[in-house]
């Protein structure tokens, strides 16, 4: 479980500066607010007090509560980069490695509805109605591919954090158990690679160059328009501009299946 930082018992008040009091004033408030369920006042408490760690630790677990889950991750890497102490970098690093981790499940849990239901479209109708569905699919496909990377990355990231929370803090167990979970995690999705290795270097030749992403963009509006042929000819030219195009030989297979059979009598 993700732990917040409480405010201590005020100490000596008048030797504090203006930004401390400010500070302490935030957490104060903001701890009230989010005691009390006001999870969204209580952030923008924290977030308007001068900038420390405390308080952006403290936003973190409150967006984590909402589902914020990339802003969580902003606030918790602030309070990791701020902390003063070994002890708040490992809770920082703690909340910051539990929020990755349910970004990955999250995303892994998109990636297999989107699987499904691609899987589940059956070409059907007129040769309209079978292009939509074929798009989809298609659509759909990119859709699980992208968030099988981003579930890669966000466990991959989230055991860095765990590692980073036992650094700081070698006796706690909730890190190390943790640790263990998502390492077991990544095997499972990765078994031919080692813990730790980089996994990209033979997936980067893999995946679509930037100028092939923005031409797929590009043959997707066409083909939302109904203009295979001009979808196709984009395609093929650009081949010869980002051969990894060639990745989606099988698109530009069923656009050209598609236009022979438009022009079919």
């Amino acid at each position: 479980m993700t732990r917040i930082l409480i405010l201590l018992p005020f100490i000596a008040v008048a030797c504090t500066s203006a930004v401390e009091r400010d500070v302490e004033d935030a957490l104060r408030n903001g701890n009230a607010l989010f005691d009390a369920g006001d999870t969204v006042q209580a952030v923008r408490t924290y977030d308007a007090s001068p900038e420390d760690h405390r308080t952006r630790y403290n936003a973190g677990y409150a967006m984590q509560g909402q589902g914020s889950l990339e802003e969580a991750v902003e606030r918790f890497s602030a309070a990791l980069v701020n902390a003063d102490s070994a002890t708040d970098r490992n809770k920082a690093a703690f909340g910051l490695a539990h929020t990755w981790a349910m970004r990955a499940t999250l995303a892994d849990t998109l990636a297999l509805t989107a699987r499904r239901q691609a899987g589940s479209i059956r070409l059907e109708g007129d040769i309209n109605d079978q292009v939509r569905q074929v798009v989809l699919r298609d659509s759909l496909h990119r859709l699980e591919r992208s968030l099988v990377q981003l579930t890669d990355s966000a466990l991959d990231a989230g055991r860095d954090a765990y590692r980073q929370a036992l650094l700081m803090d070698p006796t706690d167990e909730d890190a190390r158990y943790n640790l263990a979970l998502i390492q077991r995690a990544i095997a499972s999705r990765r078994p031919d690679r080692k813990d730790g290795e980089d996994g990209d270097k033979g997936d980067k030749d893999k995946e679509l160059g930037v100028l092939a992403q923005r031409i797929m963009a590009q043959a997707d509006s066409l083909v939302e328009q109904f203009r295979f042929q001009d979808a196709l000819d984009l395609m093929q030219g650009g081949l010869q501009k980002d051969p990894t195009l060639q990745q989606r030989k099988d698109y530009m297979d069923k656009l050209g299946t598609i236009t022979r059979t438009a022009k079919t009598p």
